[in-house]
């Protein structure tokens, strides 16, 4: 316990400085305005931040989604198997329920709000496809590119002859 009291101490020490060396530094125009500016971009990318994520919700919320499966898990104590869908359309994946961690920052974000929105099943119609979410989207848009004007059906009906074809598949 001493030893931590001590290090307390040290630390305290060693921030008061800093300080106090903070504010010395100030007196300097260039320093201030550097301080000002690192404030302002702090609350700039605040502000980027919460767009993005209405962006995102926006982005997900008006999608008439295209699922396949994502992921999958197994409860060996329930005994139960739990199936996981995303959207090859906007992206939204139930997947990052499951997974909860090494997330890129739109699945971060996309987790964040599926359960900040309690959303933790998406509905949508279903291709029947079991195969890698990034593949089925790179497959979606090769779909799209050449024919925007697609119904969901027809898509549905492409996609699932070409994921035959390309052998998409879930990678586990």
């Amino acid at each position: 316990m001493k030893n931590l009291n001590k290090e307390y101490k040290e630390k305290i020490n060693e921030w008061e400085e800093v300080k106090q060396e903070i504010r010395r530094l100030k007196q300097y125009k260039t320093v201030k305005r550097y301080l000002e500016l690192e404030e302002e971009s702090k609350i700039i990318n605040k502000d980027l931040n919460n767009l993005y994520k209405k962006i995102l919700y926006e982005r997900y919320s008006n999608c008439n989604h295209i699922l396949v499966m994502s992921d999958y898990d197994y409860d060996s104590y329930e005994g139960r198997s739990y199936r996981y869908y995303g959207c090859i359309k906007c992206g939204l994946d139930e997947g990052v329920i499951n997974r909860g961690y090494g997330l890129n920052k739109e699945e971060n974000t996309m987790l964040e709000l599926m359960n900040e929105y309690e959303v933790h099943r998406i509905g949508g119609k279903q291709t029947g496809i079991a195969c890698e979410l990034s593949d089925a989207r790179e497959l979606y848009n090769e779909i799209i590119e050449n024919d925007k004007d697609l119904s969901d059906d027809e898509i549905i009906s492409i996609f699932k002859a070409r994921a035959k074809t390309k052998k998409l598949i879930l990678r586990r």
